[in-house]
């Protein structure tokens, strides 16, 4: 038996031979063919009948044998038990609350399961990125790796650490993430989105643009200023909290307003969820929308936005998002995607009006797009 599959010591024997036996059978059987005899696979495999037989039954729960009393063991499917895995690097907490991530998710799931394969989701950690097992992968996959039953993996609000895929790529198993170290990925271009929400304020008569950022460098910041051309005043630019944090907007925009020898007469709002706290702020110190102060916010079409005045949105689709993963995705599978694959999602501007909806009885959600990655 390859020393590769047995590399795990504290795995079951019979499991070690139950993984090498799936790889032999999906090598070289089809359905409906015969396996050798149990005293003849036990020699093979170096182990006594009992232990071939355990790893024989283990094989039939999961579907990939059927073993008829008198006649022998039978190949039922070979792709049996076999799924694709999308990997949400948040809590189940967060997930119920992100309109974007739960939306990505189904799309990615439709079209998954229509091209006719399983999906599993695990979910991730809150207080780290995944919960992990020793393997770094998320709890409960790494045995599936290590015997192929994950054919791919998607990986959403991907992680900083990339190590927690190397046991992935070390089977050959194709991924697509966000992160800017997925050879295969989809994102959001925050770089891009702040040039063009910048360059957007400036045809409007703005000169002096703040920012409430988060997860992007105060480097990145000021390139984007300089490639639209508009001077970069360091001291209109708020690093905010955790969108997730409650406030985070709110107090950004506060310490933003009142720190401010000149007040901003354009703003950049890099999320969603900082934009809903903010605009509180902004109601809450009667700051008029446009007339002292024009705003573009980050924006995702899923989830819930209001204000009180009016907005520039660019919003991003989850929908597309879970589409283009998918497409990459099914295409590594198939064999028929060849080379890094890399897509940018992208936005759509949206102008809009001032809401009726009293903000007061808004809930604010605690999670946001806004673990995708940040920068190319």
């Amino acid at each position: 038996m390859s020393s590769k599959r047995l590399r795990i010591d504290r795995t079951p024997l019979h499991l070690q031979v139950a993984a090498a036996l799936v790889s032999e059978i999906r090598s070289r059987f089809k359905a409906g063919d015969k396996l050798p005899s149990e005293s003849a696979l036990a020699r093979k495999y170096g182990v006594s009948t009992l232990t071939l037989r355990e790893a024989l039954a283990s094989l039939a729960r999961q579907g990939l044998v059927v073993r008829k009393h008198g006649s022998g063991t039978f190949v039922s499917d070979p792709q049996a038990g076999r799924y694709v895995a999308i990997v949400l690097g948040i809590s189940a907490d967060q997930a119920v609350k992100s309109g974007f991530f739960l939306s990505a998710c189904r799309t990615l799931q439709e079209k998954i399961r229509k091209a006719g394969y399983s999906v599993r989701l695990f979910l991730g950690a809150a207080s780290s990125a995944y919960g992990v097992d020793d393997s770094g992968l998320p709890e409960g996959m790494a045995e599936d790796v290590m015997n192929r039953w994950v054919l791919g993996i998607a990986s959403l609000a991907s992680p900083q650490n990339r190590g927690w895929l190397q046991p992935a790529r070390d089977e050959g198993i194709p991924v697509v993430g966000d992160g800017f170290y997925f050879d295969h990925r989809v994102y959001v271009d925050y770089d891009e989105m702040i040039f063009n929400a910048v360059r957007r304020l400036a045809s409007e008569g703005c000169s002096r643009i703040g920012m409430l950022a988060w997860g992007v460098s105060d480097a990145d910041v000021e390139a984007a200023f300089s490639k639209a051309g508009v001077p970069y005043v360091a001291s209109l630019i708020r690093q905010c909290d955790h969108p997730a944090s409650s406030g985070a907007g709110f107090r950004g925009f506060c310490d933003l307003w009142h720190g401010a020898q000149t007040k901003p007469d354009g703003l950049v709002v890099c999320d969603e969820l900082l934009f809903n706290t903010a605009a509180m702020a902004i109601m809450e110190l009667g700051i008029k929308v446009p007339q002292q102060i024009r705003i573009v916010t980050h924006s995702n079409r899923s989830f819930p936005h209001f204000s009180r005045f009016p907005v520039v949105r660019m919003e991003y689709d989850s929908e597309v998002y879970g589409d283009y993963a998918a497409r990459i995705l099914l295409g590594l599978i198939g064999g028929s995607c060849k080379g890094p694959r890399i897509e940018r999602l992208p936005f759509k501007w949206v102008e809009d009006a001032p809401s009726k909806i009293d903000s007061s009885r808004v809930a604010v959600p605690a999670v946001s797009v806004s673990h995708l990655e940040r920068r190319e």
